[in-house]
This record gives structure tokens, C-alpha cells and sequence, in this order.
């Protein structure tokens, strides 16, 4: 085998140089079903990104249909046809702009409020289980305090003074979790705080800051990425449901537990339609993140068997 100008052969170089490849070759073998959701999820995400350009119509246009030339009616519960794939609702919107338009809300809250909870959680329990002792002491009963508050009470009780809106749930629902998903963070930084690597970077005189975010967040990164990918279902399914309860992005935005909640009760059962779509919608995308998560978890955490920390 043919050796590089530093002495290492090609093959460990190339590899070295690819890990991403590897990765995804890896995961593509061992792991179809969390292939085909992560994929799944991609597709999600591009269709809410590019929602107004995908979208036949605009979310809150209604159908008018010509009679004659000179009467109009709205086109009330249309069933699906040619110029509405998934028919129309109450008030004569087509449902299948309205459900692109909210997997771009569902995508917003799943992915930045995933980041913003993790942010959160490393703000948290990055220092906590480095320093440990009364700081962390303190810290951690914070967090009981916190979690003692059942979920949805404390999101109802925080919408109602933020008020409803977007970003307001994005924010609402990042704390939440990230201060949960602290004691995650925590507990991996205290399983590598006592290695070597960090017992040479204390003798060299390295600061306290530089230490947590060049020696122990890496070494903790895929665990991080792992925690995103776990919240971001949560998440989606936290804000369908202050969205079905009211409490979520305001009407007529069209979220996916908006779309449950207002002309799909009341309609249920002479259009059933109307509730199957965005709820289809909200369990293909829920579900493939859920098994796109565990096969990163399967491939990335050390300590299973087969992960890629083995290697």
C-alpha cells in the first residue's frame, strides 16, 4: 500500500478526509427505514421552505366559481378534484396549499426550536457538570423546580402571557425543553470531565471557557446532534396541539392543529376529509423524524454496539 508524504497509507487518508461519506454509506446500508425518513423529512422541510412557489394557491384565497358568466359562489367542501387535489374547506380554501403552507410552520418550530433548546441546554449544563459542587447543586435544583410543572399546563401558562404567535412558540417551546434537556447535557460532561485531555488542558493554563467549547462540546457533539433530532418530533407535536387548543400561530395562518381544531371538528363527518389530511401530515412527519433520530442515535452513540464511536 502506497504511503502519503506524512506516512500514513492513502486508505486511512481518504477516510479521514471523508467522514461524511462514510457516514452516510454506512447509514444507507445498516439503516433503510431511518435512510428513507431522513429523506422524508428533507422533503418536508424543501416543500416548507419553497411553500410559496410549490402552493397552487395562496393559503387564504377562496375558490370562486363563474355561473353563467355573471353569478359567483364559493366553493364550500369541494371533494378532491383536477383543480383542487384534496378538495376545499368550510370557507372554500384549498386544503392543499393550506397543508403546504404548514409544514413550513411545523419545520420552523421542529428545527429552530430544536436549536434554540439545545443552545439552551449546553448555556446550562455545559458549566454545571463542569464545575460541579454547590454551583451545580443549585443548578439542579433549579431544574427540579422546573420540572416538577407538568408540560402542557406550563406552555398554556406561558403562551397566556407571552401571547400566541410564532415566534412566541418557538421561544416558549425551546425553554421548555432546553432546560429538560440540560441535565442530558450534564450528565455527558461529567462522563468525560476526569480525561486526560482536559487534566492536560487545566496544566497548560487554558481558560475555563476555552476548555468547554474546544475540549469538552466536541466531544459531545454527536450526542448533541443526536438530542436535536429526538426534540424536534416533540416540538412539532407540542405546538399542533396549543395550535388545536387555540393557543399556537394565530388564524388564518394555517397550522397543522389549526387545521384540526376549527372547520375539521364541525365537519367531520360530511367531510372527513378535513381532518385526515393535516393529521396524515403531522404522523408522516412526526413518525420519520422519530426514526430518523434513533438511527443517528444507533450510529453515532459509543456505547451501543456497532456505532460509528467505535471506530
Amino acid at each position: 500500500m502506497a504511503n502519503t508524504g506524512i506516512g500514513l497509507p492513502r486508505a486511512i487518508e481518504v477516510r479521514r478526509r471523508n467522514p461524511l461519506t462514510d457516514f452516510l454509506t454506512r447509514m444507507v446500508r445498516t439503516k433503510p427505514l431511518g435512510t428513507a425518513s431522513a429523506v422524508i423529512v428533507l422533503v418536508f422541510f424543501c416543500v416548507g421552505v419553497f411553500a410559496d412557489v410549490l402552493a397552487p394557491y395562496d393559503f387564504n384565497q377562496q375558490k370562486v366559481q363563474l355561473e353563467d358568466g355573471t353569478n359567483q359562489r364559493f366553493q364550500f367542501l369541494a371533494p378532491p378534484s383536477l383543480d383542487h387535489w384534496l378538495g376545499t374547506d368550510s370557507i372554500g380554501r384549498d386544503l392543499l396549499s393550506r397543508l403546504i403552507h404548514g409544514a413550513r410552520i411545523s419545520m420552523l418550530v421542529g428545527v429552530i426550536g430544536s436549536v434554540f433548546s439545545l443552545f439552551v441546554s449546553c448555556l446550562i449544563g455545559l458549566p454545571s457538570g463542569y464545575f460541579g459542587g454547590k454551583f451545580d447543586l443549585l443548578v439542579q435544583r433549579f431544574i427540579d423546580a422546573w420540572l416538577v410543572f407538568p408540560d402542557l399546563i406550563l406552555l398554556i401558562l406561558l403562551v397566556s402571557v407571552t401571547g400566541a404567535g410564532l415566534w412566541n412558540i418557538v421561544f416558549i417551546l425551546g425553554l421548555q425543553y432546553g432546560l429538560g434537556g440540560s441535565r442530558s447535557v450534564r450528565g455527558a460532561v461529567i462522563g468525560i470531565r476526569q480525561n486526560v485531555y482536559i487534566e492536560a488542558a487545566q496544566a497548560t493554563g487554558a481558560t475555563t471557557l476555552r476548555i468547554l467549547l474546544r475540549h469538552m462540546l466536541p466531544n459531545v457533539a454527536a450526542f448533541l446532534l443526536v438530542l436535536v433530532t429526538t426534540r424536534m418530533p416533540g416540538m412539532m407535536l407540542a405546538e399542533a396541539g396549543l395550535s388545536f387548543l387555540g393557543l399556537g400561530v394565530p388564524p388564518p395562518a394555517p397550522s397543522w392543529g389549526g387545521m384540526l381544531s376549527s372547520s375539521a371538528m364541525t365537519y367531520m363527518y360530511t367531510q372527513p376529509l378535513l381532518a385526515i389530511w393535516p393529521g396524515l401530515a403531522l404522523s408522516i412527519v412526526v413518525y420519520s423524524t422519530n426514526m430518523f433520530g434513533d438511527a443517528l442515535r444507533d450510529l453515532l452513540d459509543p456505547r451501543l454496539r456497532g456505532a460509528m464511536g467505535r471506530y
